[in-house]
């Protein structure tokens, strides 16, 4: 298990810490001797988890549901009350809605909204006082491959996470004098569970299966390394595997273009 020694005896917030990458990022950063905050939907996750974290490791769970803001603001101050400080905050909670423009329900775009990107401004702006508090303090916010490219039939979850990428963009900008280190996360093709257990049009299993299949499929730990080494060098944008970084270039090189290789080759 590598370790990352800035984090050590830093309190650690991590939502969506119940499987996936948010379990990986657990592991790792207990292994660095943070003290985790760890907060998921479902409990058992939340037990799973600290259930792999090694038995000295401090680690405390709560119960949240990221799309409900009152809930939020009664998490974070409990937070406050648990431990005094925040000094890493990773907003990684989403879900996945893939569907077409034409099958898609004004719910599918709401529910999307609701978790990936009001979840996420919720725990920057909760958070933030507390982060401008410390001496240095980091805040990522996990964006997607999706956030990068349009891609067909991933209407309202390329939506919410282009939104999350220019929301920490712009919020990069405004703590540019500060020691808020502020990453944007774009993963690529990890071997989690978000995909199959998402909500999916008829129309859009098709495109996420050959999606599933052209892209390189990390592990969920192998994504936390890449994730928290980038933290720790202040990256402003983490890119999570081989072909998110491919696409990455295509996009910015041939901006009018790249959908043409992607419908092609994907």
């Amino acid at each position: 298990m590598n370790v990352f020694n800035e984090f050590s005896g830093k309190v650690a917030v991590i939502t969506g810490a119940g499987s996936g990458i948010g379990q990986a990022l657990a592991k790792q950063l207990a292994a660095s001797g943070a003290i985790l905050v760890l907060a998921d939907v479902n409990k058992r996750g939340l037990e799973d988890t600290v259930s792999l974290l090694p038995s000295a490791a401090s680690a405390s769970i709560y119960l949240l549901d990221v799309s409900d803001r009152a809930a939020y603001q009664r998490f974070v101050q409990q937070v406050i009350d648990d431990h005094q400080q925040v000094d890493v905050v990773i907003n990684n909670a989403g879900i996945v809605r893939l569907h077409s423009m034409e099958l898609g329900s004004y719910e599918d775009y709401e529910k999307s909204f609701d978790v990936n990107v009001w979840g996420v401004i919720y725990g920057c702006k909760e958070f933030l006082p507390y982060l401008k508090q410390r001496p240095k303090a980091w805040l990522a916010n996990v964006s997607s491959g999706a956030g990068l490219i349009g891609i067909a039939k991933y209407t309202s979850y390329n939506t919410a996470k282009f939104a999350v990428r220019g929301l920490t963009e712009a919020l990069r900008n405004e703590l540019r004098d500060t020691p808020i280190v502020v990453s944007c996360v774009y993963p690529g093709g990890v071997n989690t569970n978000i995909q199959s257990s998402g909500v999916h049009s008829a129309d859009a299993m098709e495109s996420a299966k050959k999606l599933a299949s052209a892209m390189e499929q990390m592990s969920p730990d192998e994504a936390a390394y890449t994730i928290l080494a980038g933290m720790v060098k202040g990256k402003k944008r983490i890119l999570v595997g081989r072909d998110i970084k491919i696409l990455d270039i295509l996009a910015r090189l041939l901006p009018s273009a790249y959908d043409r290789f992607v419908a092609r080759y994907v």
